[in-house]
C-alpha cells in the first residue's frame, strides 16, 4: 500500500514496479497493513510518526523492512546570490548545530531517523 500520487509511488513504478496499490490518505495504508489485508506499505521517516498516531498505532506494531531510496534535500540560491547571504545561512546553520537546536527540531520531526 502506499497513498496516491505521493512521490514514492512514482519511485517504485520509474523501477519497474508494477504490483503497487494505492490508497487515498497515508493513514488507509497503516490500518489496511495492521488489520492483514495488505503484506507491506511504504510510507517516509516525515510523516509516518504521525500517521501512526492519526490510526492510534503504536509504531511497535510494525516493522521496518528496507529502505527505498534516501532523500537529501538542499537550500539552493541562484548565482547571483552574494556570498554574504550564503554564508549568512550556513553560519545560521552551524550555529543551530553548535547549540544543539538543529538535533532538537531534526528530532522532534524525524524521530529515530539518523541526522545528516
Amino acid at each position: 500500500m502506499i497513498p496516491r500520487g505521493w512521490y514514492l509511488q512514482q519511485n517504485l513504478e520509474g523501477m519497474g514496479f508494477t504490483n503497487i496499490h494505492s490508497v487515498s490518505k497515508p493513514v488507509d495504508a497503516v490500518r489496511m497493513l495492521t488489520a492483514g489485508r495488505a503484506p507491506v506499505m511504504a510510507l517516509d521517516d516525515v510523516t509516518l510518526a504521525d500517521t501512526l498516531n492519526e490510526a492510534k498505532i503504536d509504531a511497535r506494531e510494525i516493522v521496518a523492512g528496507m529502505a527505498i531510496s534516501q532523500v537529501v534535500q538542499y537550500i539552493a540560491f541562484w548565482r547571483e546570490a552574494p556570498d554574504e547571504l550564503i554564508n549568512s545561512w550556513q553560519k545560521a546553520l552551524d550555529e543551530m548545530k553548535a547549540d544543539g537546536s538543529f538535533i532538537r527540531i531534526y528530532n522532534r520531526w524525524l524521530p529515530g531517523v539518523t541526522p545528516p
